[in-house]
């Protein structure tokens, strides 16, 4: 009877401390992807720009096709031209491109955030229901930090109708990891800067 009572108060304890996660209002996110590849269920290139522009090739007027994305196997973005029959005119691979994020993305890295225990932590202390937001690319200045170039790094943010920040946190796409899961909030035991 007595461990019934401990499992029913952890149960019900665990219950309270829920996290309500209020759905992402679509024009708060980016633009869905223009093509995914998988392999295992995991991304291994993002498609997410293209536009076509009618240029001047060799003498000849012609349509060519542009491409922006992001290859995690390569960690690297892309920059792609494709000729009106869809073979690669030029293509150029750079740790240089590719910040730019999915809607796909972002509702990975949203999930990332959720389930990361140093964040669940922090967010087991709120009450009120909690917005998620972010995607703007984030990239570590040393070589061997967890987002240096290459890595697929997003900042997301929580808040909530009491706390316009509750949590800022840098997700790692690449390997489905929160890295930094306090970025910058330091400032706010201090007082505001």
């Amino acid at each position: 009877m007595k461990y019934l009572m401990i499992m029913m108060g952890f149960w019900i304890t665990q219950s309270v401390f829920a996290v309500e996660y209020l759905k992402t209002r679509e024009e708060d996110m980016p633009q869905p992807a223009v093509n995914i590849q998988y392999d295992d269920g995991q991304i291994t290139e993002v498609l997410v720009d293209e536009w076509s522009d009618v240029v001047t090739l060799e003498g000849e007027r012609i349509r060519l096709t542009y491409q922006h994305g992001y290859n995690y196997k390569q960690k690297k973005g892309f920059s792609r031209t494709l000729k009106p029959d869809g073979s690669v005119y030029h293509e150029e691979y750079s740790v240089e491109y590719g910040l730019m994020v999915s809607k796909e993305e972002m509702i990975q890295a949203f999930e990332v955030f959720k389930s990361d225990p140093n964040v669940k932590k922090v967010m087991s202390e709120t009450t009120a229901p909690v917005n998620l937001y972010g995607g703007f690319g984030y990239q570590d200045k040393k070589p061997g930090q967890p987002c240096y170039k290459g890595n697929r790094c997003l900042h997301i943010m929580a808040s909530n109708q009491n706390n316009s920040l509750i949590l800022h946190s840098i997700v790692k796409l690449n390997d489905q990891s929160v890295p930094y899961p306090k970025y910058d909030m330091e400032h706010l035991k201090r007082g505001k800067k």
